[in-house]
C-alpha cells in the first residue's frame, strides 16, 4: 500500500513520472504477491491512468482505467462506489479524446 499511496501523493504534486514507477513498482509487487484480481492491482492501475490523464495522454489513461474498472468490477461488484466513480472518469477521458485535446502517445 505505501507504493501505492506514494504514487497518489506524487501525481498530486505534479511528479507524474515518479507516480508511474511507484506505481508500476507496486503493480508488480501486488501481481506477484496477490494476484491480478485484486483491489490493490486494480489501484494500480487507477494511478497509473491518473498519471497519463493529468499529461493529456488519454489513450493510455483510458487503458489503465478500463483495466482498473474490469477488476473491481469483478472484486467489488457492479454496484460500488468505486465503479461509478471510475465510469465516470472514462467518460470524461472518452468525451477529451473526442475533442481532440490529447497528446499523441
Amino acid at each position: 500500500d505505501s507504493y501505492t499511496g506514494m504514487a497518489d501523493t506524487l501525481n498530486l504534486q505534479g511528479d507524474y513520472a515518479q507516480a508511474l514507477e511507484y506505481s508500476e513498482k507496486g503493480l508488480d509487487i501486488y501481481l506477484s504477491t496477490l494476484g491480478a484480481q485484486h483491489p490493490n492491482v486494480a489501484m494500480s492501475y487507477f494511478n497509473m491512468a491518473d498519471a497519463f490523464n493529468f499529461q493529456r495522454d488519454y489513450p493510455k489513461a483510458l487503458k489503465y482505467y478500463e483495466k482498473s474498472l474490469e477488476i473491481d468490477i469483478l472484486v467489488l461488484g457492479a454496484d460500488h462506489d468505486d465503479i461509478v466513480e471510475t465510469k465516470s472518469v472514462i467518460e470524461e477521458v472518452r468525451t477529451k479524446m473526442i475533442d481532440g485535446a490529447y497528446t499523441q502517445s
